[in-house]
């Protein structure tokens, strides 16, 4: 629909979503203090076609602070300070690829860049009211997981961490997908066991490699 900017979203994505939109959810979202900017709502199906898909993060929703999110779940621009979840995610990473002498960013943009869907199951939210359009965007979201599933050529790699992210597991083809499951790496339950030393990257990269794919540069 021409309310919303699928200006630079690939056909693959865009013929799912597009039939999706109503004038409803433009209502709902075109409001001040809704993140992120409306010209990355859309912001992960910018940069490959569906059937390149390499592997699947899946968060809750955006970052609900002025400045945090941009389009990518989990992820933040170069000057913004890590949120908790982040700062976790970093810590696994660090922890996985100890002798690798990197450092890394809150911006996961570079991720995406290498076939990783960083989708979020609602795509905006509210100042400081986390939660809040997750009705709005759930039928979007999950449509886009259940044809990401049915159409992908070859499987991809759901990496599913929480109880939010783990629901979508029964739309996802299990034979011909791989899928990854976890605590979240929110601190309230990352210290509760289950996140840190999952591993999830390490994995991620040994079945891209057992399948004749390019791994992906975490760090």
């Amino acid at each position: 629909m021409s309310l919303f900017n699928l200006e630079n979203v690939l056909p693959s994505w865009k013929v799912i979503i597009e039939n999706l939109l109503n004038e409803d959810l433009y209502q709902q979202i075109n409001k001040p203090r809704v993140f992120p900017p409306k010209d990355q709502i859309f912001e992960t199906f910018k940069y490959f076609q569906l059937q390149d898909t390499k592997c699947v993060i899946i968060g809750q929703d955006p970052y609900h602070q002025f400045g945090q999110a941009h389009g990518l779940s989990f992820s933040v621009q170069d000057h913004v300070s890590n949120p908790p979840s982040l700062k976790n995610i970093i810590k696994e990473l660090n922890l996985e690829y100890h002798d690798s002498g990197k450092t890394r960013s809150g911006n996961l943009i570079d991720w995406v860049q290498q076939g990783v869907l960083m989708l979020n199951s609602a795509l905006t939210v509210p100042e400081s009211k986390p939660n809040q359009h997750q009705s709005l965007w759930s039928p979007i979201t999950t449509k886009i997981i259940n044809e990401l599933s049915k159409q992908h050529p070859g499987g991809c790699i759901f990496m599913l961490w929480g109880n939010d992210a783990k629901k979508y597991k029964k739309i996802i083809d299990q034979e011909k997908h791989h899928i990854l499951e976890a605590n979240h790496p929110s601190p309230l339950s990352a210290n509760r066991g289950g996140w840190f030393g999952n591993n999830h990257f390490i994995r991620t990269n040994k079945i891209l490699q057992e399948n004749g794919k390019k791994i992906i540069e975490w760090l």
